[in-house]
């Protein structure tokens, strides 16, 4: 099998489009204009938590959304039979 360093990799997905290099390629990596990548400066722990409590807030709700969603559903089907 052939090897592909991690740059080589990051680039065959860049090319192929946001779609498919989104989910691999880490969000601190970034393309300079000499196409080349290039390491962007991480984010400080504080915005690191806050992310992370943003997401886990976002995800919450939607869990609560489905869940809610679905009784709804399958109260209408009881209410039926």
């Amino acid at each position: 099998m052939m090897q592909l360093g991690y740059n080589k990799i990051a680039l065959l997905l860049f090319l192929l489009g946001s779609e498919y290099s989104d989910a691999f390629i880490p969000s601190n990596i970034a393309f300079s204009s000499g196409s080349s990548l290039a390491a962007a400066p991480l984010p400080s722990p504080e915005n690191s938590a806050k992310a992370l409590t943003d997401y886990m807030v976002k995800a919450h709700e939607e869990k609560l959304k489905l869940v809610k969603e679905i009784e709804m559903k399958k109260d209408s089907e009881l209410k039926v039979s």
